[in-house]
């Protein structure tokens, strides 16, 4: 389940950019894509809440009144859940350095690979796409191993993996290069997707599963 969640969420990004790249080139394209992005947020999100079949759990007497509730939904009880901690914080460390190198891409292919500001946007779009591509391949093979393998052990794997493409990506002396690079992190960092949810699900305090995911 892990890599079908991780699946999806790289084929939407993946056809987000390719949507985008293509409305946006036409001149009424910024409120087709808008519209667009409302009709499938709000039109999934209502067929999500509509044919769901969930059983809700049995209600509390006592967390009946909203401020209660609400003080109970933010109240976090972490004593004895190192594990758990640890994948907050292995997650945090990830995620900030992709998102720190996000919104600095550009300058990075116009100061160091020497690329015009165009040359640099349309890179940045092929990168950005071979990180997704890449991922879509590792995806779902990895949330196979990871019912047969130790987790931990694949998630060791997929961060050396990504590490790698990182490097290359740091040192590389051309866009072709640099595509390379894109690719081997995409792959690392699609299996990390995927199996860095079935982790979380592993190791989730128990009670309260919905507040802490």
């Amino acid at each position: 389940a892990s890599a079908y969640m991780g699946l999806a969420t790289l084929v939407g990004r993946t056809g987000g950019m390719v949507a985008s790249g293509l409305l946006l080139q036409s001149p009424s394209g910024l409120w087709t894509l808008t519209i667009l992005f409302l009709v499938l947020i709000n039109g999934l999100m209502l067929a999500t809440a509509i044919l769901t079949r969930a059983t809700p759990l049995p209600r509390d007497a006592s967390t009946h009144n909203v401020a209660q509730t609400l003080r109970s939904a933010f109240r976090f009880d972490l004593r004895g859940q190192s594990s758990f901690v640890w994948v907050l914080v292995s997650r945090f460390v990830v995620n900030i350095g992709i998102y720190t190198i996000m919104p600095i891409l550009q300058y990075y292919l116009i100061n160091t690979l020497g690329l015009s500001k165009n040359e640099a946007l349309a890179q940045q779009a092929y990168i950005a796409l071979t990180v997704n591509l890449a991922g879509l391949l590792a995806t779902f093979p990895a949330g196979k191993l990871s019912d047969r393998f130790s987790k931990k052990a694949i998630l060791y794997f997929t961060c050396a993996v990504s590490i790698v493409g990182g490097l290359s990506f740091a040192l590389a002396g051309s866009p072709q290069a640099a595509l390379l690079a894109a690719a081997i992190f995409g792959l690392g960092y699609g299996a990390f997707t995927a199996v860095d949810w079935a982790l979380v699900c592993n190791v989730l305090p128990p009670g309260g599963a919905a507040k802490y995911m």
